[in-house]
């Protein structure tokens, strides 16, 4: 998988560890959030060992930034280091492109694939300009650039990122997913392995409404020994709030990436499409999204229930 933003030829250069953890998801279903419990987990609350935040500990590796020799040694060095029991990788891919082997384990984040364009929306009008012209230097192989849109005099709303969305290509042949790749292809590969048994799905809406009981079932899939004396404390550390209130909420990296790292926590919220999107607006999504997933999964997606 290359595009603008991906390269998972990197892979061939990165040998798996058997106790590597993934993270895996749509881009803005909760990965970040996701990433920082299972290190909280992980370490105990204590990154001082490392010097890294739990975001920074978990390598998004197939990303082309930093460069693809920088990632191979960020992701090899971990494998070296007596601090990092574990390594952490965060994907926004569908799972043909990332490695799976029995001995890993793969958490799969899902949210309400509305609450992910919204969210989306959001972000990209954040990136800076240095960021859109390193995504888009040339390459090996040809891809479409990543496009800078104009948010600030409101000639393109949350709306038009909805429409682009899901009317066109990406860069994989598929009909929908512009100005990334199709979110709901990611969703249904997933979707398609759910019950493979190093594979666990978790839901925004669960991580919202019981956020303890949701890092309880995190640790047990992995296999990390909760320290019930500091678990409260974890807990709050893994608080959207906590989160956002960070002084480096996404690391060092973020100020090359965010105008302004601290609003890459926004809101939080679902259901901020509400009163734009029509009937007919999301029988159309659900239309498309019937290409990768069945009713149940569209079900799932929407509401972290299962049928």
């Amino acid at each position: 998988m290359q595009n603008h933003m991906v390269d998972t030829s990197l892979w061939d250069d990165i040998p798996l560890q058997d106790s590597d953890i993934f993270i895996n998801s749509p881009a803005k279903a909760g990965t970040t959030w996701t990433q920082e419990i299972v290190c909280q987990l992980l370490y105990n609350g204590d990154y001082s060992a490392v010097g890294s935040t739990g975001v920074e500990i978990s390598i998004w590796a197939a990303m082309k930034l930093p460069s693809r020799e920088q990632q191979i040694k960020m992701m090899t060095a971990q494998v070296s280091n007596p601090h990092i029991p574990r390594r952490v990788i965060k994907t926004h891919e569908p799972v043909e492109t990332v490695p799976f082997h029995s001995a890993n384990k793969h958490l799969f984040v899902g949210r309400d694939y509305r609450d992910i364009v919204w969210s989306w929306y959001k972000h990209h009008s954040n990136l800076t300009s240095d960021f859109f012209r390193q995504i888009n230097a040339p390459t090996s192989y040809p891809f479409k650039p990543f496009p800078h849109f104009n948010f600030s005099d409101g000639s393109f709303t949350e709306y038009d990122m909805w429409k682009m969305m899901l009317s066109e290509g990406d860069d994989h042949g598929n009909p929908d997913g512009w100005p990334m790749w199709s979110q709901l292809w990611v969703a249904g590969s997933w979707w398609n392995i759910r019950n493979e048994p190093n594979v666990k799905f978790i839901h925004y809406n669960d991580l919202k409404r019981d956020l303890a009981a949701s890092m309880r079932e995190i640790a047990a899939f992995l296999d990390i020994e909760i320290d019930e004396e500091r678990f409260d404390e974890l807990v709050d550390n893994c608080t959207f709030q906590s989160m956002k209130n960070k002084k480096e909420p996404m690391g060092a990296f973020a100020n090359t990436v965010f105008q302004d790292p601290s609003k890459f926590f926004n809101k939080g919220e679902n259901k901020r499409w509400q009163n734009v999107l029509t009937e007919r607006d999301t029988e159309e999504y659900r239309e498309l999204a019937s290409r990768y997933l069945d009713d149940d999964g569209i079900h799932w997606l929407e509401t972290g229930e299962w049928q």
